[in-house]
């Protein structure tokens, strides 16, 4: 077997594991709603504010080493080397996190009132000063273990993370309803989780004591690549934020719990294609410095396969709007549904174009994403302005839809000519992907209309039916892909037929 195939199953295998912690992440995040969208559209949005907080400081806590470190870290081949890197990072981070919360904590009162609605929510702010720098040390942990694509740890510590928040918050939302209480419990779940994941990465990345190792030189290499990322990624972390905030400030905090409704449903988009998405980057690090060539067939096959889940999980999604907001939701969130259409457009558009992200910010390094994301800024806060007194949450999500627009073509703008000759060449794949995509939904449209009763999981199923069995037809997918694609499952059942490995 050709070095090129291995990689190929590699990736393929990789990619189903984290499809499978997906999987189960998805889930969890969606029993999740349903349980904290129970305590009222007023608890929800401020469960919703608080976490909002949380993604806007941890980039800055995370100082870009985490991808910093997915870039540089394949380049080594010295055990020490890969160590000491971990190590610095974690040290670097640690310390400036910790004065980030410091500052949370000093101003805790008056952050709560500027941001969660008054200052008898000072707590919260508090137990963010706690999680911001929990999260960040867990990220750096995720970008070693993704450059040295040990994607089945990375797989692990998703899923135990998601499963423990569920059963330890649907406890407390069941028998101590307090905001305050379950933040807690969150970071303390998260503290364990980021000191088993420092015990494994070391047992990855080393091998031999760490030594003397040339500390400045590399942090000055880190930061020169990622500590533009800061101000880029808080920005952009303001892009994703900034409508739930306006809404509250331009209408109601109910309306924020409505919002963030929808726009966790038109997520769902993104959640199954990042399998895809979280072994790309590492995949790119390790190819783009001597094999270019590999680089563009990964981004063609990353492209068309993503058109391919995208395109009808984008038209399912319209379709079935007000039958998902019924069905992980409770009275007061109908809403929700009108806004779903135009968040799902936006989510397309982010998901087609990650693929381009990645080879773009390894190439360019952070410096351009601070004009491009503050472009970006500038677009959501103008439109939600224009759009919001007049739509409330539907002006939010045309916002947000032409936010991502900008983004999608400033990317464009700045990749090189191989990488759009590449792009470029996948457009008959993706539009006979969209065109499955559309009579798929025409069929479900025309079901719902015959037989109103239908319920979701029966629409859905005959949804993915008739969407695999157009794809089939036309031959989107060829036979040795299908058999590559399909290879990690044969291995599975070979494994269980025969649990016993053969030692003659």
């Amino acid at each position: 077997m050709s070095q090129q195939h291995q990689e190929q199953e590699r990736f393929v295998s990789s990619a189903w594991c984290l499809g499978a912690a997906q999987f189960v992440g998805s889930g969890a995040t969606y029993a999740l709603l349903y349980i904290l969208t129970k305590l009222g559209v007023e608890q929800y949005g401020l469960w919703v504010l608080t976490l909002v907080l949380v993604g806007y400081l941890t980039p800055w806590a995370t100082l870009g080493l985490a991808n910093a470190l997915i870039r540089f870290v394949p380049s080594y081949t010295n055990h020490n080397q890969r160590v000491a890197a971990y190590s610095l990072a974690c040290r670097c981070s640690l310390g400036f996190s910790i004065s980030v919360g410091a500052g949370l904590v000093i101003f805790a009162r008056p952050i709560a009132a500027a941001l969660l609605g008054g200052q008898e929510h000072w707590a919260l702010v508090v137990l963010v000063a706690v999680l911001v720098p929990l999260e960040a040390q867990f990220q750096l942990g995720n970008g070693v273990l993704q450059a040295r694509e040990s994607l089945g740890v990375f797989a692990l510590l998703t899923v135990v993370r998601y499963t423990f928040e569920v059963i330890v918050l649907a406890w407390l939302a069941w028998w101590l309803p307090n905001l305050e209480v379950m933040l807690g419990a969150r970071a303390a779940i998260l503290l364990a989780l980021v000191l088993a994941q420092h015990f494994l990465v070391l047992k990855l990345v080393s091998g031999e004591s760490i030594g003397a190792y040339e500390a400045k030189k590399e942090l000055k290499r880190y930061l020169s690549f990622g500590l533009p990322m800061i101000p880029a990624s808080f920005i952009w972390s303001l892009v994703m934020g900034v409508d739930r905030f306006m809404l509250e400030h331009l209408g109601r905090v109910s309306e924020v719990a409505i919002y963030a409704v929808a726009d966790t449903l038109a997520l769902v988009l993104l959640n199954y294609t990042r399998p895809i998405n979280g072994i790309l980057q590492p995949r790119f690090a390790n190819l783009i410095d001597q094999r270019v060539d590999e680089v563009q067939r990964y981004l063609a096959g990353a492209v068309k396969y993503l058109g391919i889940l995208l395109f009808p999980g984008a038209v399912g999604l319209v379709v079935l709007a007000e039958g998902l907001v019924d069905l992980i939701s409770h009275p007061g969130f109908e809403r929700a549904a009108g806004m779903m259409p135009w968040l799902v457009w936006a989510y397309l558009l982010i998901g087609l174009s990650n693929p381009l992200y990645h080879l773009v910010y390894l190439r360019r390094g952070g410096r351009l994403f601070l004009w491009l994301f503050s472009l970006c800024l500038g677009v959501n806060i103008s439109l939600n302005l224009l759009l919001i007194p007049v739509w409330s949450g539907v002006g939010a999500a045309l916002a947000t839809l032409g936010c991502f627009g900008v983004y999608v073509g400033g990317l464009l703008v700045y990749c090189d000519v191989p990488t759009l000759r590449t792009l470029v060449g996948q457009w008959q794949p993706l539009a006979t992907a969209a065109g499955c995509s559309v009579m798929m939904g025409v069929a479900l449209l025309f079901a719902k209309h015959i037989e109103p009763g239908l319920g979701l999981p029966i629409l859905i199923g005959l949804g993915v039916m008739i969407y695999g069995l157009s794809i089939w037809v036309v031959g989107l997918v060829s036979h040795s892909e299908r058999r590559l694609l399909l290879a990690p499952l044969s291995r599975i059942k070979i494994m269980r037929r025969s649990p016993f490995k053969s030692t003659t």
